[in-house]
């Protein structure tokens, strides 16, 4: 598959749909809580020296893993873009009795607006909406910006990802998984980058967070 933004958008539906269900499952109640409790510690652990958690959250990451006629290189990109987005959401869900992984689609199938409130960039902003006085923000942007290899920018994405988790903002995890991969791949950083600067000085725009799992159909 050559298209790159065709495999992005892929992982990306791949991805999102397995957080929505851990996500229904952890605010949920009885043992299907307290599985998806065991595995979101399992996923925060990912990458972490001695750590066993590649087989003991296989499932979740690699069920039903989509066949996209991937190269080496490419291989390596998805898999670290989808692993990458399940440790950001099991350190963003943590602790918080909503869900934080939000809807890249209305509940009528529209798309959401162009200008995403979900998206990386407008949730940075949500942080602090002030931009005179959110120079910290900025600062760990520019240093995604300065990274000079993919465990570089997912180090300074995961301190906003806390910031976000503590103060309850949600992400679009479709939006976020697509942008994990492309901006591994060459020339197309930038892109990234653009999307999120621009999402992040543009107007502010909200919706109301939900307060409940959202329902995901069943396969």
């Amino acid at each position: 598959m050559s298209n790159t933004y065709e495999v992005a958008g892929k992982l990306g539906a791949f991805a999102a749909r397995k957080i929505q269900i851990l996500q229904r499952d952890y605010l949920g109640s009885g043992s299907r809580a307290a599985h998806a409790r065991s595995v979101l510690a399992q996923l925060r652990r990912l990458h972490e020296p001695g750590s066993s958690t590649w087989i003991m959250a296989g499932r979740e990451l690699f069920e039903n893993w989509p066949e996209l006629d991937l190269g080496p290189s490419e291989e390596t990109r998805a898999l670290r873009a989808v692993a990458t987005s399940f440790k950001f959401y099991a350190i963003h869900q943590q602790s918080n009795t909503v869900g934080m992984s939000m809807p890249h689609k209305k509940k009528d199938g529209a798309q959401v607006p162009r200008r995403n409130p979900y998206s990386f960039g407008q949730a940075c902003r949500q942080i602090d909406p002030d931009i005179d006085r959110s120079g910290a923000i900025r600062r760990r942007l520019a240093s995604i910006e300065a990274a000079y290899d993919f465990e570089g920018i997912a180090y300074h994405m995961r301190g906003l990802i806390k910031l976000m988790s503590s103060k309850q903002i949600g992400l679009d995890y479709f939006s976020l998984i697509k942008d994990l991969y492309l901006v591994q791949c060459d020339g197309l950083k930038d892109r990234v980058l653009i999307d999120w600067s621009r999402a992040y000085f543009g107007s502010l725009e909200t919706e109301p967070q939900k307060a409940a799992a959202i329902e995901i159909e069943k396969a």
